[in-house]
């Protein structure tokens, strides 16, 4: 007597190649092995049950913002070094800097859960 027909939610008609050093190899087949799983159906079920982190949408905005930071306290430190004494702007820009610094470090701290 044949087997019943899948249907086709049920086929798995998709493939995926993936490659493999020895160890990486050994260390899969080991854990399926283990679990009494044949190794693809220990990929596929790693594979839908991991969950991916979405980059952060700030990203480009927070480098920007942190490259600004570095330029601005790089001016400060210069006149620092040079000997001169920090003028309104100066302060205005460290102080500038650190206010961007906490939004940055309360951004991350939030989106991290720290």
């Amino acid at each position: 007597m044949a087997r019943p027909k899948k249907t086709a939610q049920e086929r798995r008609d998709k493939r995926v190649v993936v490659n493999f050093n020895e160890s990486e190899w050994q260390q899969v087949e080991s854990i399926a092995k283990e679990l009494k799983l044949p190794v693809s159906e220990y990929l596929r079920t790693m594979g839908m049950k991991k969950q991916i982190k979405q980059p952060d949408e700030l990203t480009p905005q927070i480098l920007r913002n942190l490259a600004l930071i570095g330029s601005n306290l790089n001016q400060i430190a210069r006149r620092l070094n040079s000997g001169c004494e920090l003028n309104e702007a100066s302060k205005k820009g460290l102080n500038h800097a650190f206010l961007m610094l906490d939004y940055l470090r309360d951004h991350f701290l939030d989106k991290n859960g720290g």
